[in-house]
This record gives structure tokens, C-alpha cells and sequence, in this order.
């Protein structure tokens, strides 16, 4: 065979390669962009249906949903949603589109390798030292933002108390966290694997800092998201869920109540304890799996025209909504 016909078929061969890629993103964000589309807009829809309900009662119920019923809504909302987002990605495992098999349940969700429990330990206190690290980035940026007549302390997100309803605190520290680890961690990135790790490592970390919509979470939970991604990729999606209920029960909620309860000789004593085990934790896990994290990443070659397939629709429409809510997460003063 000539050289020049070696060539041309190589030519076909990479245009092949990067038509699959872009189809593969595309469908991928699809799906998350209907996840999030039925997220949201069942919220408001039973919002809606609440009013008219408290209306026609008559004053029987108040107006506004108690902390309660606003947990019932986000808790409907999410079963919704990632029952929405489920069927779409079966189906496309079912047509061979997506995913290595129709089992897509068992795919996202299987154990690949055991990760050590000095491991996991360390993971915690990585996870830890970020919240440290970016509470200290985003009292910086207050700073800065102070300066233009703008904050940060009024976002909606960060300000919550989720501790004010049973519901609203399964929602935060369970289903929350196991919704999102199992479409981002599980559909996206498990979707997007085939197009390279790097990518979807990488790809999956960046959708769920923006997703959050809050300038204050965002740096945060795209850090601490790498982390996630990474153990859920090598070693199981359970053990991203188990880090994730970590950070958002005991660091968000548990850590929270337990402050307001110490006097500040108490909380400079623990946090300082916290603080050298965290960092004791973290330097045995990057002496531990540092190389070789970066080692097994490398073994796998990001694929032709996966950093370019995501510039299509929905991954564009994803990234303006996700935009336009962290813009709207800075208030004027």
C-alpha cells in the first residue's frame, strides 16, 4: 500500500475519531442539561402549585413553604430529576451510544480497585485543608470586591440553613450528594472516560464547581470535585460518596454547630489539631499515590478533538446559565 494512501486513511481514520468524540460530548451534556432543566424548573413549578394551594385555602397555610415543605421540594425535585437523567443515559447505553454496556447502574457504580483506609483518611484531610485554603481565597476576593461596592456574604446558597428541617438536612448531607456523585461522577465523567481520563477527570470537576451556581462554592467544589473525580475514576464512585458526606455533613453541617458551641480557646486547640493531622493525612497521601496518580492519568491518551468537542450547544448553554448565576451571586454592598 502507498504512502499516500496510508495517509489518506489515517486522514479518515482521526476525522472518524473526532466525529465520535464530538457526538459523545454532545450527548453527554445533553444529559446534564436536562438533569438540571428538570431540577429547576420542577422546583419552581411546585412552588407555584404551593401558592395557589396556600391561596385557595385560605390562610390555612402560610404563604411562603415552611423549611419543611421547601426540603419536600428539593427532595421531589432531585428524585425527579435523576430519574429524568437515569432513563436518558440507559437508553443511550441500551443503543450502544454511550457507555460500555446497557448495565449502566453496575458500570457507574462498581468497585475497580480498593483504596486503603490510610488513603481514604488522607483524602478527608485533604479535603479539609481546602476548605481552609479557599475560605481564606474568599475572604481575599470580599476584599476585593468590597472595594467596587460589591459582596459576597449575601449569597442564598452559602447563607442556607439546612439544619432548620429534617428534610432540608437529608437533602444536604444524603441525597444531595449521592444525586450529584452520581451524575457528575457517574454519567458525565463515566460518559466522557472513552474520550480520554485527563479529560473527564477534568471536564467532570469544572461542570460541578459551575453548576453551583455561587461565586463563594464554585473555586472550592472544582478543587475538591478533581478529588472527587479522581477516586470515583480509579477506585469506586462509593468512596467519592463517602469523601462528599464528609464534607457536606460533617464540615458543612456537624463542624458548623459544633463552632457555635466552643469558647475560642477550645476552637484554636481543635482547629489546630485538625489542621496538623490534615496536613499529616496529605502529605502521606501525595507520598502514597502522588506518581502514581499521575502515572495511571498518563497511560491513557486524551483523544483527538476532545478539548474542542466541548464547544457545542449544550455544554454553551450549561456554561451561560452556570455564568449568569454566579454573576447574580454578587450583590452591591
Amino acid at each position: 500500500m502507498s504512502e499516500e494512501l496510508l495517509t489518506i486513511e489515517e486522514s479518515e481514520a482521526g476525522t472518524a475519531v473526532r466525529r465520535t468524540v464530538r457526538r459523545r460530548t454532545r450527548d453527554v451534556f445533553y444529559g446534564v442539561v436536562l438533569y438540571l432543566f428538570m431540577f429547576t424548573a420542577l422546583q419552581y413549578v411546585l412552588y407555584a402549585e404551593y401558592g395557589l394551594l396556600a391561596a385557595l385555602m385560605g390562610g390555612v397555610l402560610p404563604e411562603e413553604p415552611s423549611d419543611f415543605f421547601y426540603g419536600v421540594i428539593i427532595l421531589i425535585s432531585t428524585a425527579a430529576a435523576l430519574t429524568m437523567g437515569w432513563l436518558y443515559f440507559a437508553g443511550k447505553a441500551e443503543r450502544g451510544a454511550l457507555f460500555k454496556g446497557p448495565a449502566v447502574t453496575r458500570e457507574i457504580l462498581a468497585r475497580r480497585e480498593r483504596l486503603p483506609f490510610i488513603s481514604l483518611l488522607g483524602c478527608i484531610g485533604l479535603v479539609f485543608l481546602l476548605q481552609i485554603m479557599f475560605s481564606f481565597v474568599i475572604e481575599a476576593f470580599e476584599l476585593l470586591f468590597n472595594r467596587f461596592g460589591y459582596t459576597l456574604q449575601y449569597s442564598e446558597a452559602m447563607n442556607a440553613d439546612y439544619a432548620t428541617s429534617w428534610t432540608l438536612l437529608v437533602y444536604a448531607v444524603l441525597i444531595g450528594p449521592l444525586a450529584e456523585e452520581i451524575m457528575y461522577r457517574g454519567f458525565l465523567m463515566r460518559g466522557l472516560e472513552p474520550n480520554g481520563r485527563a479529560f473527564a477527570l477534568v471536564t467532570s470537576a469544572f461542570v460541578f464547581g459551575m453548576m453551583h451556581g455561587d461565586f463563594q462554592q464554585t473555586m472550592f467544589t472544582m478543587a475538591v470535585g478533581l478529588l472527587f473525580a479522581y477516586v470515583a475514576m480509579r477506585y469506586s464512585l462509593w468512596y467519592a460518596l463517602a469523601l462528599h458526606i464528609f464534607n457536606n455533613g460533617i464540615l458543612g453541617e456537624l463542624w458548623v454547630w459544633m463552632i457555635g458551641r466552643m469558647t475560642d480557646e477550645v476552637y484554636v486547640i481543635v482547629i489546630a489539631v485538625l489542621l496538623i493531622l490534615s496536613v499529616i493525612g496529605t502529605v502521606v497521601l501525595f507520598r502514597r499515590h502522588g506518581k502514581e496518580a499521575f502515572s495511571w492519568l498518563s497511560e491513557d491518551e486524551t483523544k483527538p478533538g476532545a478539548w474542542k468537542s466541548l464547544i457545542n450547544f449544550w455544554f454553551v448553554l450549561f456554561l451561560v446559565f452556570s455564568v449568569t448565576e454566579i454573576v447574580y451571586s454578587i450583590s452591591p454592598m
